[in-house]
């Protein structure tokens, strides 16, 4: 299978079939349909759908193809486009932790990760993460079909079975019963894909003690020809994320975005909402006990315009507003508009801009429009810039900018 790496939002010239072409248009309809996931939730029937990838065929059996805001694998018959983030993966990968701190990580921090690790490596920890939560909840129970030979009559009798073993000399019942207990199928997947992790011997030793430990709780699977993703009943539906996670690491789906040999399966993230919640997450931590929350919006009256910043940080309500692109030395002048609108509009007398450099080179921070104050702040992820040092001089910066003492 033929792949081709991208950055998220460049575009390239690449060989593509006629079949190719197609599917892949196809393909970037299907994973882009859900307007929700885009973060638009308007539902207007004559607007085209939005697509992931834009195509646009030329002679000769090329095409030039620019992915938008997403990373990961879109995968087509012959053929692997594997988009990058337009950040350096790991800077990447520790916000994406930080942006399922709430639903996956609870209170821990997100764990440092190092450059490369690809998705993989954060994959089984959801998965452990999952697990451990599915144990302290108590395993569901199920009624599974067992054949045994009893000194008592339990269920249904096997006579076949049992004249055979009286005429051995062997006085027992052979019985068919059902039995309650935690060995049911969707306990054995989960078991099945521990296994396989246990075995495999890619996963850090922190990591394989926590998955050891989860193992000894839950029946042992049966090694061999992978199972099957087990159907889940109503009394099940906690199990959903576990064996979701469970299913990517026994089909091996191939979640890396450093690509690799193996073949893998579609998926895709899209990258804005997880900067934007990553930031807003990981400034919680850091900024506490200083409230950081996404705001519910507020609407101009008497118009039915609503404005939704990306932070509301306070009290009193500082207003933000989260950039996923490189910026320049000086201002955008959309960012600023919009700046000032969200301010405005929620009375804030300072608001900050957050957007990614990758150079040290100096540039504007602050700018005085009427009696707002806008402050840009930066995330660094330049040369020599680790993800943790990065957040450490976001907090630093915004604590020093709208947070500092009134003159």
């Amino acid at each position: 299978m033929r792949a081709e790496e991208f950055v998220e939002g460049e575009a390239r010239v690449i060989e593509l079939t006629t079949r190719q072409f197609e599917d892949l248009g196809r393909l970037s309809i299907q994973l882009g349909n859900n307007r929700a996931w885009w973060g638009d939730d308007r539902t207007d029937p004559d607007r085209d759908p939005p697509r992931i990838a834009e195509l646009d065929r030329l002679a000769d059996g090329l095409a030039r193809v620019r992915i938008r805001n997403v990373v990961g694998v879109l995968a087509v018959p012959g053929l692997e486009l594997i988009v990058a983030p337009k950040i350096p993966s790991d800077h990447f990968l520790y916000l994406l932790e930080y942006a399922l701190l709430g639903a996956v990580r609870h209170q821990r921090g997100p764990a440092a990760l190092s450059a490369g690790s690809g998705l993989k490596r954060l994959v089984v920890r959801w998965y452990i993460d999952a697990l451990e939560r599915l144990v302290a909840q108590g395993l569901a129970k199920g009624y599974t079909a067992q054949r045994a030979e009893l000194d008592h009559i339990r269920g249904s009798i096997d006579s076949t079975t049992m004249l055979r073993s009286w005429y051995a000399g062997r006085v027992r019942i052979s019985c068919e019963f059902e039995e309650f207990s935690e060995d049911t199928p969707a306990n054995r997947y989960l078991s099945y894909a521990c296994q396989l992790l246990l075995a495999g011997g890619s996963v850090s030793d922190d990591d394989f003690v926590r998955l050891r430990a989860m193992s000894v709780r839950l029946p042992r699977a049966i090694r061999g020809r992978d199972p099957e993703r087990p159907v889940l009943n109503p009394r099940e539906h906690q199990y959903r994320e576990a064996v979701s996670l469970a299913q990517d690491i026994i089909t091996a789906t191939g979640r890396d975005l450093l690509g690799g040999d193996r073949a893998a399966s579609t998926f895709a993230i899209y990258t804005p909402r997880v900067i934007e919640d990553g930031i807003r997450n990981a400034l919680t931590f850091t900024l506490e006990p200083i409230q950081v929350r996404k705001t519910g919006g507020r609407r101009l009256v008497p118009s039915f315009v609503m404005v939704r910043p990306d932070l509301e940080l306070g009290p009193p309500p500082f207003t933000g507003d989260i950039k996923y692109k490189l910026g320049g030395t000086s201002w955008n002048r959309g960012d600023l508009a919009q700046a000032v609108l969200f301010a405005t509009a929620y009375r804030s007398p300072r608001a900050v801009v957050i957007d990614f450099v990758d150079v040290d080179s100096p540039r504007d921070v602050r700018l005085d429009v009427g009696e707002v104050a806008i402050y840009r702040a930066a995330w660094r992820c330049g040369a020599g810039w680790a993800p943790e040092d990065s957040l450490r001089d976001l907090t630093g910066a915004l604590l020093a900018s709208i947070f500092e003492p009134a003159a």
